[in-house]
């Protein structure tokens, strides 16, 4: 009899094949040695989408929500390539032959549901075993092979791998269709989407951006002092005994406090205090999947995503190292042998010899800590194989094999030993504060070495003494808003279930609590760049789209709250760990689901748009007309009727929150506020903005003379006002008039950059050539000049840069001076030599071109586009391709035209 492997990957399966002696290939599946192994590609089935349980469901309504189908379908996904290996593995499955289905994909949740599916889809019904992969060695397939275990084994994770997947479709389907009808703006495109884990990971971007947005910035000073007593000279920053409030302790706010303070200094000499302690630096542990993310994003900044595949290449490409996708930094309590010869292997390659000779030496360090079976789970820690990377392993790629080799090591050393010494000389309220360290005893630091900290001149001075103050300088500065999150910012935040948590106990008692999986957390970020709710900036930082705040904020505010909160929705992912260890039921989860997603239906069904901000005070008053401003969904306005001022919450790329604008409507002007994001580049920078007299916002660019602060140069006299000049720096150039209608242009546009030459030709002709080697967002290239074009912002004229693109040149026909058509109401349509043109009153209102797509529209067909709006279908159109085809024109709301084609035929089935 035969048994049938199905891996998860084409990789896997030619792996295993070749370890355990499946030496034919075929086109689908590997055979020999009385096995069959064949692979999927990832998920080859998925859930059905509403409409495949009743057709009312193809139209999004309200009130067919909730949706909550009684037993959960799947269907084939993706290619013809993908249907037709499934085809081939149910085939497989089916063979009279087969005696044995073996599970050997992804030793996860994941690999456990794809499995399963399949499985389930074939209907076949014989014994069922798993293989369990911890790494891709020859030795550890042929393991996983030996030591296969009954499938009912993992019947617990297979209930959990088919909660989260249909927990996920409940709260998508319903979420998303439920927010799209509800909260979509007019003109918005795309649906909006909710999602267990995603909702509440942005919800933590939006929190951060709005504390971010809302900053005020405020003035301080800082006071440096050179100290000196005998030998021994160091600087030190002064700092206060205590904190107030959120101010940091080295910020002086008080004129009155500086000037004591330098008062004291002038005196010459001040008590000081030094301690030395030593310090222990304990050695770290190896690896879960979430801190290799983390530690790269601090050290490279990696996205998670990007760290993953590194990983994820690691493991299964050159099986250097083994299962990335896991939650566990410790390892089983029997590996004990196995770890020494993986080290006796690493002694081997160059760069670690020196680390794994010396532990190998010394023995290992930290047994009972690393070696813990209660805390490894599925995986053990992620750690190196012993395997000799291939010269190909190169790159970012091996800058994380290097990462998870260096910690593997350290993590059997002994803990390093640090001497710190503080100086401490009393001033005012506070103490002129300076440190130094150095490292006694290297342990684990001598695999991940960090420089000491020794001040040139730092010396030895007495534990208590005088200080000789030589000099001292003040700083001037303004507070900044606090950072916003990295990719290890959210994914410490995601794992803690909102928390920001720093000792490793609360981090253990938190642990099954957090949000989604270290095997999910990456693509979640990623999920929310792509639907644009977040936004990867210049500098690696996410923050918050517009419309990411925008639809938090709506959803707090209707109210839902379970689906905006970590906490909670952490407590959803440890009761589905409970699940996947048997501890719990699936339908008892699934039950929670379907009430939460019940509840979610009814808020969004019943709340009204006009009612979401009625409790929130007003922000301000009206510089129009004196009445209150009031909050609603995408807007501050006027509530008096007869007042038609408004400030939309999105402004030039900017979310303004309740404090930004309380603050705009209370000062009248902001001369530099933050928080704006370039389209062009995503970086940050900030801006003036003012309310005038009647209510419209004014935004200010800076001086063009500043821009670059101020390395900037001057490029020829302004042709636009005639009385500024134009400058320009690397990025940006505009008018020294502040009164001058042009507006600060960049240089990039199109990803092509603009030179200084050509900046002067489009001021002063208003309209550059035409280039060629423009770039659009989709990465395609073009060919359009650039010219100043007017636009109104703020109830104001100005110039700003725009593309021109070449016209289409259209063949030339006889003009018949008889209109087309007037219908004695002031309509009527003459013909030009290249279009029909429609006027009302001898007014131009739009024109029609009289050849489309290599065809003549003819008189006829104008006509009756003109006063049906489409004509057709009409034959003889010729494609870009040279190929003739049919189509229906007609007119969008711009009066452009469109084509519109005949739905095509569905081939009948051969019986």
């Amino acid at each position: 009899m035969v048994a049938v492997i199905l891996a998860e990957k084409p990789s896997v399966a030619g792996d295993l094949a070749r370890v355990l002696g499946a030496s034919s290939k075929k086109d689908s599946h590997y055979e020999g040695n009385g096995l069959l192994i064949t692979w999927a590609v990832g998920h080859l089935l998925e859930l059905k989408s509403p409409e495949a349980y009743d057709k009312k469901y193809k139209t999004w309504k309200m009130d067919t929500l909730p949706i909550i189908p009684e037993q959960f379908k799947t269907k084939a996904r993706g290619s013809r390539n993908e249907a037709a290996q499934l085809r081939a593995i149910v085939s497989l499955f089916k063979r009279d032959d087969v005696d044995e289905l073996v599970n050997a994909c992804d030793a996860a949740r994941e690999g456990e549901l794809i499995f399963r599916r399949i499985q389930e889809h074939s209907k076949v019904k014989v014994k069922v075993s798993r293989m369990w992969m911890r790494s891709m060695t020859d030795s550890a397939l042929q393991s996983a092979w030996d030591d296969r275990k009954p499938d009912a084994e993992y019947e617990p994770l297979g209930d959990a791998a088919r909660s989260r997947a249909e927990a996920d479709w409940l709260i998508g389907m319903n979420g998303s269709r439920a927010a799209t009808l509800r909260l979509r703006s007019r003109g918005q495109k795309g649906s909006i989407s909710l999602g267990r884990v995603q909702t509440p990971t942005l919800a933590m971007l939006v929190d951060k951006e709005l504390e971010v947005l809302s900053h005020i910035p405020s003035p301080f000073w800082e006071l440096d002092a050179e100290l000196s007593q005998d030998d021994a000279m160091w600087n030190a920053k002064w700092r206060r005994s205590s904190k107030q409030g959120e101010m940091p302790v080295s910020h002086i706010i008080e004129q009155t406090e500086l000037d004591s303070l330098k008062a004291e200094l002038t005196v010459g000499e001040l008590d000081v205090v030094m301690s030395q302690k030593e310090r222990i630096e304990r050695s770290p542990m190896n690896f879960d999947l979430t801190t290799l993310q983390k530690v790269a994003n601090q050290l490279w900044n990696m996205s998670a995503k990007e760290t993953g595949g590194h990983a994820q290449q690691l493991y299964e490409r050159f099986k250097v190292t083994t299962y990335p996708r896991t939650e566990s930094k410790h390892l089983p309590e029997d590996s004990v042998s196995e770890i020494k010869d993986i080290i006796g292997k690493l002694e081997s390659q160059s760069a670690w010899a020196e680390h794994a000779k010396r532990i190998l030496k010394d023995g290992l360090q930290h047994e009972k800590r690393n070696f813990n079976d209660a805390k490894v789970s599925d995986h053990h820690a992620i750690i190196p194989t012993g395997k000799v990377p291939p010269s190909e392993l190169e790159g970012r790629t091996r800058l994380v094999y290097d990462l998870i080799v260096g910690r593997f090591l350290a993590s059997f050393h002994p803990n390093a030993l640090w001497e710190d010494e503080k100086r401490k000389a009393t001033l005012g309220a506070g103490e002129l504060f300076a440190d130094a360290n150095i490292l006694k005893t290297g342990g684990w630091r001598k695999v991940v070495p960090k420089s000491a900290k020794m001040p040139s001149g730092w010396g030895i001075i007495k534990p208590k003494g005088k200080a000789n103050v030589d000099t001292y300088k003040v700083e001037e500065g303004v507070t900044k808003p606090k950072s916003r999150f990295k990719d290890a910012g959210i994914l410490s935040r995601m794992e803690n279930a909102g928390r920001d948590v720093e000792d490793d106990e609360f981090k253990d008692a938190l642990k099954g609590k957090g949000l989604g999986t270290p095997a999910t957390r990456a693509e979640t970020i990623e999920k929310l760049i792509t639907k644009g709710l977040a936004q990867r900036l210049k500098n690696g930082s996410l923050r918050a789209t517009p419309d990411g705040i925008r639809l938090i904020d709506v959803v707090r505010h209707i109210p839902v709250e379970w689906i905006t909160s970590p906490g909670l929705t952490g407590e959803m992912e440890s009761r589905l760990s409970e699940v996947e260890k048997g501890d719990a039921k699936s339908s008892d989860y699934m039950e929670e689901i379907i009430s939460k997603v019940g509840e979610l239906v009814d808020r969004f069904s019943n709340f009204k748009k006009e009612d979401l901000f009625k409790n929130e005070d007003s922000v301000g008053s009206c510089k129009n007309c004196g009445s209150a401003i009031e909050e609603l969904d995408q807007r501050y306005s006027c509530s008096s009727e007869n007042c038609d001022v408004v400030y939309w919450k999105r402004s030039m790329g900017r979310y303004f929150d309740r404090p930004t604008m309380k603050r705009l409507l209370a000062e009248g002007s902001i001369p530099e506020l933050h928080g704006f994001v370039r389209r062009a580049d995503s970086e940050t920078y900030s801006t003036g903005i003012s309310i005038g007299e009647k209510g419209e916002v004014n935004f200010q660019e800076k001086p063009a003379k500043e821009l670059n602060g101020g390395n900037s140069e001057e490029l020829c006299e302004c042709a636009i006002c005639n009385s500024g000049s134009i400058f320009a720096d690397d990025e940006n150039f505009g008018c020294s008039n502040p009164d001058c209608i042009l507006l600060q242009g960049r240089k990039m546009m199109g990803r092509r950059k603009l030179s200084n030459e050509e900046v002067i030709i489009l001021i002063k002709e208003g309209k550059t050539p035409v280039f060629s080697d423009f770039i659009s967002k989709r990465g395609n290239p073009f060919s359009a000049c650039l010219f100043l074009e007017k636009k109104s912002r703020s109830k104001r004229e100005v110039l700003a840069v725009s593309f021109e693109f070449a016209q289409e040149e259209l063949p030339e026909y006889k003009v018949d001076p008889t209109p087309l058509l007037d219908d004695g109401k002031g309509k009527s349509v003459i013909e030009t030599k290249t279009h029909f043109q429609v006027q009302q009153d001898g007014v131009k209102e739009y024109e029609i071109a009289r050849t489309v797509k290599d065809r003549q529209i003819s008189r006829e067909e104008c006509i009756s586009l003109v006063e049906k709006n489409q004509v057709g279908p009409l034959e003889e159109f010729i494609s870009a391709k040279g190929k003739p085809f049919t189509a229906t024109l007609y007119l969008d709301g711009r009066k452009n035209i469109k084509f519109k084609f005949a739905p095509r035929k569905r081939k009948s089935k051969k019986k």
